[in-house]
């Protein structure tokens, strides 16, 4: 199908900041091409009715080889929002999963004292 048929292209950029949830991951295509992955917590609303969105964040080539991001890293992504859908092998649901693809990714320096707790400990 030509884009006509499909409907009108919109693009969504994104910016969000969050922390990450888990190292990243960098993985290569079968043609050698770098994809980073990792998942950011973003949370909304006071800690005794907060809320907390995940989404996942790639980048790829140079950024994604050049970005060192550790759990509980707070990070901040420029990019635009890719919504990818599959059906579950299980259940044969319809799934789908919003991801942010990264034209920018600042990770934020943390300065930590000693009466501050351990990032491994911070619950998400």
């Amino acid at each position: 199908m030509t884009d006509q048929q499909q409907g009108p292209w919109t693009f969504a950029k994104a910016s969000i900041q969050g922390r990450a949830g888990m190292d990243a991951k960098l993985a290569y295509t079968a043609s050698g091409k770098p994809i980073l992955s990792v998942s950011v917590a973003i949370n909304k609303g006071p800690k005794d009715n907060r809320r907390t969105l995940w989404l996942t964040v790639k980048a790829f080539g140079e950024l994604a080889e050049g970005t060192k991001i550790r759990k509980g890293d707070m990070i901040t992504v420029d990019g635009s929002l890719d919504i990818s859908s599959w059906s579950d092998r299980t259940t044969g649901q319809q799934r789908e999963r919003t991801e942010v693809l990264a034209d920018q990714i600042v990770v934020h320096v943390k300065h930590m004292s000693p009466e501050q707790p351990d990032l491994e400990d911070v619950p998400f």
